[in-house]
């Protein structure tokens, strides 16, 4: 290429961007983004003869350039054809270390109006040939300090990047394709395939991140990707994102939430990495108490998989951040066996839902704090799977009853009618849970006492009234329940005839008429389940345990009516 040409180029660049920096103005918004661009298209044409491989890789710079100017100018339609024409004019001089970074921005800067039109396969393709790209870039052993930038090659060597310069820009574009990977994988529903890329997408940024904005996005980053390995039950990666959450937030944590926008920001994630430990603890006990019921039927199976020593998916080099005490760092990630144990992880997540609870009050989040109050219920049922003593456990469930009641009291089923539903169902399972301890505590002795007898009547009654409840909850305008329910609904309402139908058998009386009645609506709540799978055959499916169960019960209450008369 001709000196002068260059130089010509050069000026004419220089010039195209000064035009592109300037603000626009209120009426004509895109002003100089089309008067850069029409330079830009000029510089270009003075290109189009010009077949050295200098030139060729010009020309991808100033496409791609001109893609860049046509997306914030909301021409979609011609930033995609720019930025296609950018990939296809670097074709033979892919791996030039000049025509790299063209490449790898020009790739996810496609891949984002593809996602944006919802054409996730077509981003999902590209990004991984981004990809491909970069590690092929190690495989012909290509130094990251050689590769230019995008906007070198229209430059002069004294304006040009250093090595260094050179190798942080293009490990942060690549960092961006893996963060677009993540993203693209996670709307196609490849969710173990994004959650890799979001791990090596954060592994990657460690390296960079200096600011509060960059510690605060990095630690809400982190705890979610914990909560992707909660699905797997990899408690040890879901604790590894969340200490590294933990440790980096504490970089930024001492921002009052009184210091403006980012304040009230800071405030949030710290609120929400603490819901993140919640999770990470309510799921650990289920987890483990799933495994104490294993233990008593599969008692080697179940240590031999406990001896197995544990690695976790995902590391991250945190010695350049400074250190502090970690309450957390002391949570298992191995599966705990008896109640003292299950109990300090009980009150750290009682601890951790309080503090929540201060920030996300009833008046103001509503549906954050009822989730909140969700986890600590589901605490309580967790940690009573540990322990022998039926009384106790009566009392822990107690303490969910007063925990989720007075929330279905406080919430307008106009506005919250699933959340009402969800919370009438739960507290219709704890009272039922709680009928079948106190039975098993009046069945060890002889006789039960009136005051027993009492207490798993108000306890059934209860029950029965809560799940009445969220069945009436589904009723249509004419008070009748639909023939057929929407499909997430189908199991619940099945469900709550079925322990309607229990509840009613459980109770007792010495009085005749009162066992009769009971037995009654007991058998009705029976045959509304099997009349319900008579009108939607698939229903039954929804309940395949349950469903011979309620056959059985249909057929033996005829018999167990006459015997009461």
């Amino acid at each position: 290429m001709e000196d002068s040409l260059r130089e010509t180029v050069y000026s004419e660049y220089v010039e195209a961007w000064k035009i592109h920096e300037k603000s626009s103005p209120e009426e004509k918004p895109f002003e100089n983004q089309y008067a850069a661009l029409k330079k830009l298209e000029k510089i270009h044409a003075s290109l189009e003869e010009e077949l050295s491989d200098e030139g060729i890789i010009m020309k991808a710079s100033l496409e791609h350039f001109i893609g860049k100017i046509h997306y914030t100018s909301e021409d979609r339609p011609s930033a995609v054809q720019s930025l296609q024409k950018s990939l296809r004019t670097l074709e033979a001089n892919l791996f030039d270390n000049r025509a790299l970074a063209i490449f790898m921005k020009a790739t996810n800067d496609l891949a984002i109006i593809y996602c944006e039109r919802e054409e996730y396969s077509s981003s999902y393709a590209l990004l991984k040939q981004g990809e491909k790209v970069y590690e092929e870039i190690g495989e012909k052993s290509i130094p990251l300090s050689s590769i230019w930038d995008s906007w070198e090659i229209l430059k002069p060597g004294n304006e040009r990047n250093t090595a260094d310069g050179r190798k942080d820009a293009f490990e942060e574009v690549y960092t961006h394709t893996l963060f677009y990977l993540s993203q693209t994988c996670q709307n196609l529903g490849k969710v173990g395939e994004s959650s890799d890329y979001c791990g090596r997408c954060l592994h990657r940024q460690l390296r960079t991140i200096s600011s509060k904005e960059d510690f605060q996005q990095f630690s809400l980053h982190a705890a979610c990707l914990g909560q992707y390995y909660l699905t797997t039950d990899d408690y040890l990666s879901a604790k590894t994102c969340l200490l590294a959450a933990n440790r980096i937030f504490a970089q930024v944590d001492t921002v009052s939430s009184d210091d403006g926008e980012f304040g009230r920001k800071i405030e949030e994630t710290r609120n929400d990495i603490k819901r993140c430990w919640i999770k990470y603890c309510v799921a650990f006990l289920e987890w483990s108490s799933k495994k104490l019921a294993m233990r008593s039927v599969a008692a080697e199976l179940e240590a031999i998989e406990d001896a197995q020593p544990q690695q976790s998916a995902i590391k991250f080099d945190l010695e350049r951040f400074s250190k502090y005490e970690d309450e957390c760092q002391n949570i298992p990630s191995k599966a705990v066996h008896v109640l003292p144990e299950a109990n300090k992880i009980h009150k750290l997540t009682q601890k951790l839902c309080e503090k929540s609870l201060e920030f996300f009050k009833f008046d103001g989040y509503v549906m954050d704090h009822v989730e909140i109050s969700q986890d600590l219920s589901k605490s309580w049922k967790n940690l009573a799977e540990f322990d022998t003593n039926f009384e106790r456990r009566c009392k822990m469930h107690k303490r969910r009853i007063d925990l989720l009641t007075p929330l279905v009291a406080g919430l307008n089923p106009q506005y919250y009618l699933q959340v009402v539903r969800q919370l009438q169902y739960e507290i219709g399972e704890v009272y039922s849970e709680m009928t079948e301890l106190k039975m098993a505590i009046a069945n060890n002795d002889e006789v039960p006492t009136v005051h027993q007898i009492k207490k798993i009547n108000v306890l059934a009654n209860s029950g029965i009234k809560f799940f009445t409840g969220f069945i009436d909850s589904c009723r249509e305008a004419d008070k009748k329940l639909p023939k057929r329910f929407e499909k997430i609904l189908v199991r619940p309402v099945l469900m709550a005839h079925f322990h309607v139908a229990r509840l009613y058998g459980k109770m007792i009386s010495p009085v005749m008429s009162d066992r009769v009645d009971w037995t009654k609506k007991s058998w009705q709540a029976y045959k509304t389940i099997l009349m319900f799978c008579e009108q939607d055959p698939s229903a039954k499916d929804e309940i395949p345990d349950e469903y011979d169960l309620v056959i059985e019960m249909d057929a033996l209450m005829p018999q167990k009516l006459q015997q009461l008369n």
